[in-house]
C-alpha cells in the first residue's frame, strides 16, 4: 500500500503525483459521485481522468448500511495488507 495526501489541489496535481509514481496503468477506482459533472465546466472526475489517459472503475452507490459493511470488510484484511514504508510513513503515524 502507498500513500498519497493533498488537499485543495486542482485535478492535474494529483494526475501528475500519479504519473511521477508510477500508477499511469493502474484502475482509478471512483466512488459513486465521480462520474457526477461539474455543473460550471460539465466534467467529472470520472471524464477528466479518462481524457488523461486513466481506465477508470465508479462504484455503483451501495445504499443504506454500506459505510458499515465496507468498514467491517477493512477490518478483516488489514492484518494481511503490507505498507511501503517509505512511503506511508506519515499514514502510520497519523
Amino acid at each position: 500500500m502507498d500513500y498519497y495526501e493533498a488537499q485543495g489541489q486542482p485535478l492535474s496535481e494529483h494526475i501528475g503525483w500519479l504519473r511521477r509514481n508510477g500508477y499511469e496503468k493502474a484502475l482509478m477506482v471512483l466512488p459513486h459521485d465521480g462520474a457526477t459533472k461539474d455543473r460550471v465546466h460539465n466534467v467529472s472526475f470520472e471524464s477528466a481522468l479518462n481524457d488523461a489517459g486513466f481506465e477508470t472503475q465508479v462504484i455503483p452507490h451501495q445504499g443504506a448500511g454500506a459505510v458499515k459493511m465496507r468498514i467491517e470488510a477493512v477490518r478483516r484484511i488489514l492484518p494481511s495488507v503490507w505498507f511501503h514504508e517509505e512511503t506511508t510513513v506519515l499514514c502510520i503515524k497519523n
